[in-house]
């Protein structure tokens, strides 16, 4: 028993030690052990400094990728680069866009064929099918690339960038930077203390001094320059409509007078916005428009007079997927506006569209509504004799 008692003791004081022994290590470690210095980046001017041409330009050259990408896929023939013009840009962008000639003997006009947001000129479902398959009814299709909605594209800059839009580091300011950070002993004795206090008082004179030769480098943050640059961000429909003015410039130098334009989903809202300013002008000849399943703003959606006003004249197809309830619902809508706005020759189709299938059927539906609401004008190619 007194054996038991003994070896229960001296386990009991070896723990004892132990949390003694750990407790000394760390306060040692922490009293005479300076923390390790966070290294600090070298900062230097170039990588500070902003090149706003680059910045404003890199969604430009992303977008350029992209079709570039598209591009090699593609046959040579196909392929047409336009340029784009934005407002208030001193300098156009180059743009893609895919045409196939007609092939029968008399073309019957040109359809420009635009795609919905965030797609291409060649997107597998709907636009493939319409400009592969058009020019075999004698049709000229101009597939034309529009913007991607989510990429502000800015006029490029003429101006200097600022020199107080970039960050100049003093050697003050660098030494600083470089210093490590010291954590001195809980216990010094008066000659430790006296050199600690010159060390402050040194320190403070650094400082001023930085301050007065910073005075002369400082870092201007300019925000009202932000606001100008936020101000300057072109909208996506700014954008889109100077893709299809280049585009239509581009089908009339060709020599084509009766011009079709077919839409998907956004893109119709883009198509009337073209129009709405050319709207009353417009006859029953030369012209026609075809929405496939259109997404349009809500003044457009609730009353489409908004957009092409009273009485329009030019053949309208809204074709509309019979699949998707909301789709009916939101053509229902159309119908009962476009009524209203007595649309001479609005028309409704609704068919079973969706993704994958009824391609066929979509293509016969459109040659069959050109042949009989857009005939008439099957010379339409202007001589270039």
């Amino acid at each position: 028993m007194k054996f038991s008692q003994k070896l229960s003791w001296t386990i009991h004081l070896r723990k004892v030690l132990v949390v003694l022994s750990l407790t000394y290590a760390i306060g040692a470690s922490t009293a005479e052990d300076p923390q390790p210095a966070a290294t600090t980046p070298s900062i230097t001017t170039e990588e500070t400094a902003i090149d706003e041409v680059a910045v404003e330009n890199a969604a430009a050259d992303h977008f350029l990728l992209q079709q570039q990408n598209l591009a090699a896929e593609l046959k040579t023939d196909e392929l047409i680069w336009l340029d784009v013009t934005y407002p208030e840009a001193s300098e156009s962008v180059q743009t893609l866009a895919l045409v196939r000639e007609p092939r029968t003997p008399q073309a019957h006009g040109a359809v420009l064929i635009l795609h919905d947001k965030e797609q291409h000129p060649d997107w597998p479902h709907i636009i493939r099918p319409l400009r592969l398959g058009l020019p075999d009814a004698g049709w000229y299709t101009l597939s034309m690339s529009l913007p991607y909605e989510n990429t502000a594209h800015s006029p490029k800059r003429d101006l200097p960038s600022k020199h107080s839009e970039s960050m100049e580091l003093t050697d003050q300011l660098k030494a600083s930077l470089a210093k490590a950070a010291e954590r001195k002993k809980p216990t010094e004795n008066t000659d430790t203390q006296t050199d600690e206090a010159a060390e402050t008082s040194t320190t403070k004179e650094d400082l001023s001094s930085e301050k007065t030769d910073s005075a002369d480098n400082s870092v201007d943050i300019n925000l009202s320059d932000q606001s100008t640059k936020e101000t300057k961000a072109i909208p996506y429909d700014d954008r889109a409509l100077a893709h299809v003015k280049s585009a239509l410039d581009y089908i009339a130098s060709a020599g084509y007078q009766n011009v079709i334009i077919i839409t998907y989903r956004g893109s119709a809202n883009i198509a009337l916005k073209h129009i709405k300013p050319f709207a009353p002008a417009m006859t029953n000849q030369g012209f026609a428009l075809v929405m496939i399943n259109p997404i349009l703003d809500s003044e457009f959606q609730y009353d489409i007079s908004k957009a092409i006003g009273k009485n329009f004249q030019a053949p309208v197809l809204d074709i509309v997927d019979s699949s998707n309830i909301g789709y009916t619902q939101q053509a229902s809508e159309r119908l009962i506006t476009a009524r209203a706005s007595n649309v001479a020759n609005y028309h409704q189709a609704k068919l079973a569209i969706a993704e994958g299938s009824r391609q066929r059927t979509l293509l016969k539906r459109i040659h069959y509504w050109l042949e009989t609401y857009a005939p008439g004008m099957a010379a339409t190619k202007i001589s270039q004799n």
